[in-house]
C-alpha cells in the first residue's frame, strides 16, 4: 500500500519518577504497539536505543517478550585527551 510503512519506529516518552515501578512504561509501550498494529498500517514496533546503562528499560523490553534484532554503539570523542574518561553511570 503506497504511503504506508511496515515498521513503526520510535515513540519517545518518559514516566515521572513519582510513578516509576508501577508498570506504566511497559503498559504504554505494549498498548501503543497493539493500537498501531491493530489499524493494519504497521506489522511491528521497534524499541530503539536503550542504552546499556539503563537496565530498567532493558528489563521492560524483555518482559514485553521483545526480540533483540540489533545492537547500537555510542561513541565518544574526548576533545581534551588529558581529561579523564567517566562512563555514564548505570541508572537506578
Amino acid at each position: 500500500m503506497a504511503g504506508h510503512a511496515d515498521i513503526m519506529v520510535g515513540v519517545v516518552f518518559g514516566i515521572d519518577r513519582a510513578y516509576h515501578g508501577q508498570g506504566l512504561d511497559g503498559f504504554l509501550i505494549d498498548t501503543a504497539g497493539k493500537q498501531m498494529q491493530a489499524k493494519g498500517r504497521y506489522k511491528t514496533t521497534t524499541l530503539t536505543w536503550i542504552g546499556d546503562f539503563n537496565p530498567k528499560m532493558i528489563r521492560i523490553a524483555e518482559n514485553l517478550g521483545t526480540e533483540r534484532t540489533r545492537t547500537f554503539q555510542t561513541l565518544r570523542k574526548l576533545f581534551d585527551p588529558e581529561q579523564p574518561f567517566k562512563r555514564v553511570p548505570i541508572a537506578k
